[in-house]
């Protein structure tokens, strides 16, 4: 598999496609650094020369610990946040 056909396998998981107007152009103005992360990331972890059984296990690993470490920062602004809180309707 190529880094355009693993894109493409993964680009309607992501709103507005946005995974693949990144991987076709890193740089553009897009608006969503969320989705140039992931299209970034899996580009600079692809390895053309492995299979597609490889190049999936190292794309799922690669999100599976941006999926851990978000979580973790997520968790530390709830403490954040609950320990700012002073009652009433909280303000997003």
């Amino acid at each position: 598999m190529t880094y355009e056909q693993l894109i493409a396998r993964i680009d309607d998981a992501y709103p507005d496609n946005m995974i693949g107007l990144y991987a076709a152009d890193p740089d553009g103005p897009h608006g969503d650094t969320l989705a140039r992360f992931i299209a970034v990331e899996l580009r600079d972890t692809f390895e053309p020369d492995q299979g597609d059984e490889y190049q999936a296990r190292m794309a799922l690993d690669m999100i599976d610990k941006a999926y851990r470490e978000m979580g973790e920062v997520v968790e530390r602004l709830h403490d954040v946040w609950k320990s700012t809180w002073q009652g009433g309707v909280p303000s997003v």
